[in-house]
């Protein structure tokens, strides 16, 4: 996504030399770059050209929706109930988020420009998907505060659910 130089020993070529080539930023998985006269030396003739295709490895957090990016980010019930301030991380750096009072799982967060940078144009943005994670441990006061609010409102979340 960010480009950069590669370095490698080209293999069926004939060569046993390392070469380097520049991998612009925001190239597309499968694109092919062509090293002109760098391939196999065609009998009587001069070297072939090496084309390279691109492979783009999955990154552990970002998905690639063409010039976008998207994150699943973890939050807090809290965060989500009360909104807050998050850090996340970006190609470029991390950046702080707000997430807004009384957010849902899966509302969708856009930061301008911190997508995927190409060669020529504008980046594209980093989408952050909210998603809410409880504790793995709940003790029984906490417990007692979730009845609490249970019953202290009227929400149906499957009320329109028809089967």
């Amino acid at each position: 996504m960010l480009g950069g130089k590669a370095e490698f020993y080209p293999t069926g070529t004939g060569k046993n030399e390392k070469l380097s080539v520049t991998i612009p930023a925001g190239v597309d998985d499968g694109a092919k770059i062509r090293l002109r006269e760098q391939g196999q030396v065609v009998p009587g003739g001069s070297p072939g050209d090496l084309i390279l295709t691109i492979k783009i490895d999955q990154h552990p957090f970002f998905e690639r929706k063409g010039k976008n990016l998207e994150l699943e980010l973890p939050i807090t019930i809290g965060e989500a109930v009360m909104g807050a301030k998050v850090d996340v991380p970006t190609p470029k750096g991390t950046v702080t988020l707000s997430v807004p009072p009384r957010s849902q799982s899966g509302k969708r967060l856009r930061v301008k420009g911190h997508g995927v940078q190409s060669a020529s144009g504008t980046p594209g943005d980093l989408i952050v998907e909210l998603m809410i994670q409880l504790p793995s441990e709940i003790s029984d006061s906490a417990i007692e505060l979730i009845k609490q609010l249970e019953s202290e409102t009227a929400f149906k979340p499957r009320e329109n659910l028809k089967f």
